[in-house]
């Protein structure tokens, strides 16, 4: 039997509003991509051209679409994390998924739990100070050396929450920001606002006895407000071979420690590089994500189209790609950067779609591309040259 695949992308988030279970169910037809013609993909979105043409790179081994409750009996799950929405949507499915307790995937993706990694691995940001008072906040943002520091409240994981504090914050407004901030919150981590240079992660899949199965490490790509956009993934990337030694250390104690918790599954780590004192540094494992990510997806996708190329899996939204609406539309616009040979882009979203229980056909929120080049260079070129081709401006 084949493996079916569903992907809850809101798992762990507070927020499952109906616009954000719908931005989640738009990225469910990126999970074909990992799919071979035995296996199936859970889609709550209908496609408006059949997907078997949507996609020709990988038309002859193709995953068949299938809804909610359509019976899956002897299939493999695989989700995007362990979560009740999980469990139950592959129960109507007739599939058992065996998950970890949801307590323990709140605790390894909290920022408490991180900085007790930290502390006992000597993994902490320079400067950084854990508070439990409104006054000890004020301290630590007096103590630290930079001009500006950051407030990250313990109780959310990755950038929720985050208060910037800059030189024109007053002794007031400081002790203000410090009173709301502590509300709801056992205590924050004060840390340096930091020169950030670039971003790393990397991906585990660690086994329900505690090994690591598969660990690879690849470049985060942000905006300037550091907001997640894709990945480069190479395999001779040299800023991730400068820290690599430093990330698979501090994934391995990490991973330790996480199993221990009673977590075993998908995880992501994140890491940044910085500059502080005139040095530059890594910031290793400052968020652990337990769940798959997409750099574990990217990674996959390139492994299936062009495994010895350089590939940048990236996204565009509504807002700045109008995308045509039909697949040889879009693909005539790309032109001679098709892909093709290990080099050039390929489409990896529909380019309209239809939630389930609406009318109408639209583009979705965000679209998905690969990019490749035969190095890091080409592959940054083409993809300069394609956002501005479908650049709305």
């Amino acid at each position: 039997m084949g493996r079916l695949f569903y992907l809850d992308a809101l798992a762990g988030s507070n927020d499952c509003s109906l616009s954000k279970r719908r931005l989640a169910n738009e990225l469910t037809p990126l999970f074909i991509w990992l799919g071979r013609k035995k296996d199936r993909v859970l889609s709550r979105v209908k496609f408006a051209e059949d997907p078997m043409y949507l996609f020709p790179e990988i038309a002859d081994d193709f995953p068949s679409i299938v809804e909610d409750g359509y019976d899956c009996n002897g299939f493999s799950p695989v989700a995007w994390s362990s979560t009740l929405e999980s469990i139950k949507t592959f129960a109507s499915c007739k599939v058992e998924f065996k998950a970890c307790y949801r307590s323990v995937i709140d605790k390894i993706g909290g920022r408490v739990f991180r900085f007790e990694i930290a502390d006992k691995y000597g993994l902490k940001i320079p400067d950084s100070i854990l508070c439990e008072k409104r006054d000890d906040v004020i301290s630590a943002i007096m103590k630290i050396r930079t001009c500006q520091s950051v407030i990250k409240p313990m109780n959310t994981s990755a950038g929720a929450g985050f208060v910037h504090i800059r030189p024109a914050h007053d002794l007031t407004e400081l002790k203000i920001i410090s009173e709301k901030i502590m509300k709801g919150n056992d205590c924050v981590l004060v840390e340096p606002w930091l020169d950030r240079i670039a971003d790393l992660s990397s991906a585990v899949e660690l086994s329900s006895d505690g090994k690591i199965i598969s660990l690879h490490h690849q470049r985060n790509m942000t905006s300037r407000a550091g907001a997640y956009w894709g990945n480069l993934i190479s395999d001779n990337d040299p800023l991730v071979q400068r820290y690599e030694k430093q990330m698979t250390e501090a994934v391995k104690s990490a991973c330790a420690e996480i199993f221990s918790a009673g977590y075993f599954g998908s995880v992501g780590f994140d890491h940044f590089v910085y500059q502080f004192d005139k040095e530059v540094k890594l910031a290793a494992a400052i968020d652990i994500n337990p769940r798959m990510t997409m750099a574990m997806l990217a990674r996959q996708i390139r492994d299936r189209l062009a495994p010895s190329s350089s590939m940048i899996f990236r996204f565009i939204s509504r807002k700045r790609h109008r995308v045509p609406p039909s697949m040889g539309d879009l693909r005539s616009q790309i032109g001679d950067m098709l892909f093709d040979g290990g080099r050039g882009v390929t489409p990896l979203s529909p380019t309209r779609i239809r939630h389930n229980n609406e009318p109408d056909f639209i583009q979705p929120f965000r679209s998905a591309y690969a990019v490749f080049g035969r190095d890091i260079d080409e592959v940054i070129s083409i993809d300069a040259a394609f956002k501005e081709l479908v650049s709305n401006g």
